[in-house]
């Protein structure tokens, strides 16, 4: 299986940094579960840790050497810029995401990187690089539904952040008429702000 480097990368890895028993564990959050699905459809017996401590530290290992492959290195820096801005390191995240956004790509962890990026900015304060960020990658016409999505609820908490609450409501019952995806979280994350 072309993922096969990947996962022995990381059981390498985490053999090392993890005192686990457990033949590996898994890296990322709980909310991203591609690594866990493939580690399991292999057979390897996973461990969930949250820890960002871990998710960071593997993360670097994995950066550092030449196994994962091109292929999987943004996935790993995008799982890395979140483990650092959940850990308050929001400034390295926020470098770990320039990386992924600047490089002029329209995947799926550039579009994530810049609402993830945007929303990380808008909690520090940067309201303003916040608000030109998400324009820019809505402006953009990405092609990811979903983070699209994403990026107009992030947009609606700018708005909202600068006083125009009226058109933060109008930009979530848009979504919430037009969006053509079922995901469970953007009907949630839409719901609780027009409460």
């Amino acid at each position: 299986m072309r993922h096969r480097s990947l996962i022995f990368a990381i059981i390498s890895i985490l053999s090392v940094i993890s005192t686990c028993a457990a033949a590996t564990v898994r890296i990322v959050s709980t909310e991203t579960n591609d690594l866990y699905t493939l580690l399991s459809n292999e057979g390897i017996p996973t461990v969930r840790y949250d820890s960002s401590d871990l998710a960071i530290a593997a993360a670097d290992k994995l950066l550092a050497s030449t196994a994962a492959g091109a292929e999987a290195t943004p996935e790993i820096r995008s799982l890395r810029a979140e483990a650092l801005d959940k850990a308050g390191r929001s400034i390295e995240a926020e470098e770990e995401w320039s990386r992924l956004t600047g490089n002029g790509q329209t995947d799926v962890y550039s579009a994530k990187a810049a609402v993830l990026m945007s929303n990380s900015l808008l909690k520090r304060g940067e309201t303003e690089r916040a608000h030109k960020m998400i324009d820019n990658f809505i402006n953009s016409n990405p092609s990811q539904q979903y983070w699209l999505a994403r990026g107009f609820i992030v947009l609606s908490d700018i708005l909202r952040a600068e006083g125009d609450d009226f058109e933060a409501d109008q930009y979530l019952q848009s979504l919430r008429t037009n969006y053509p995806g079922n995901e469970a979280d953007i009907t949630r994350m839409i719901d609780e702000r027009l409460k």
